[in-house]
């Protein structure tokens, strides 16, 4: 039994885009202009299914609703919404207007969030657990992450940088000793192809990897290893990946895979 804590702190974060504003933009005009279009179409539906005291009929009403609640899922995304994301019946009634300024705006727009995407971010994630028995310390890691994106035509590519250390305590020779690892790590991130909804299907990232244990050597372990590896990630369905690692020791020049299927809980979550 015991305890644990830690913090992750963003010390450079360039690409936050909650902070990212299209006011006083083209971003902002088009937007404007497409959503002045969507209200008269809107207008021009309700007036199709109202009566003549320009009620919507009650037998109209189910499909009145869908489409409003249609309209405010877009003006809550912004309104960057195609025609065809709507109800068939709404459809007609959207001008090419609304059509072309949702198209420009919505191009500038992940323009813009593929710049914030390029921009760098570095973090500090430090943890550790204690026992609680003891009030003992047992383990803890403090790692620095750097990433930066490189701007490619066909591919969304990041330069991927790690270092950090691990303090653990391990039995060798059935006595506990403080075991301490340092670890560092340089690759680039390839996300190769995209679906529809723009999310990668396929994920490639070829690294270099050194890794020195500083303290408790167990059996013949070499205090020394640098490995050449790559990581693959094929995504199944939304949330489902299968995540191939593999290494290569540069000095005993032999290859040591892991495959292994991953669940992302977390985007099960909406997080």
């Amino acid at each position: 039994k015991g305890f644990q804590g830690g913090f992750t702190w963003a010390i450079v974060n360039k690409r936050d885009s909650t902070v990212f504003s299209a006011a006083n933009t083209a971003i902002d005009t088009f937007y404007s202009i497409a959503q002045d279009s969507l209200h008269v179409a809107f207008i021009r539906f309700r007036e199709s299914l109202s009566d003549d005291s320009n009620h919507v009929k009650a037998a109209n009403l189910p499909l009145f609703n869908k489409v409003k609640r249609a309209i405010d899922s877009a003006l809550a995304k912004y309104g960057f919404n195609n025609a065809k994301f709507y109800p068939e019946e709404f459809q007609p009634f959207l001008s090419e207007e609304y059509e072309k300024n949702q198209v420009k705006a919505n191009k500038l727009f992940n323009n813009e969030l593929e710049k914030l995407r390029r921009k760098p971010l570095l973090t500090l994630s430090v943890n550790s657990t204690f026992k609680n028995e003891q009030k003992a310390f047992k383990n803890g890691t403090m790692q620095f992450v750097y990433l930066q994106g490189i701007k490619l035509t066909h591919s969304t590519t990041e330069l991927d940088l790690r270092a950090g250390a691990t303090i653990d305590d391990t039995l060798v020779a059935a006595i506990t000793k403080q075991r301490s690892m340092f670890k560092a790590s340089a690759g680039i991130n390839f996300s190769l192809f995209r679906g529809i909804t723009q999310k990668s299907i396929f994920e490639f990232k070829p690294y270099f990897e050194y890794q020195s244990v500083l303290s408790s050597l167990i059996g013949n372990e070499k205090k020394d290893v640098f490995t050449a590896n790559a990581d693959i990630r094929i995504r199944i369905i939304e949330n489902l990946w299968i995540p191939l690692t593999v290494k290569y020791d540069l000095n005993k020049k032999n290859f040591l895979g892991f495959l292994n299927v991953a669940l992302n809980f977390n985007a099960l979550k909406g997080k």
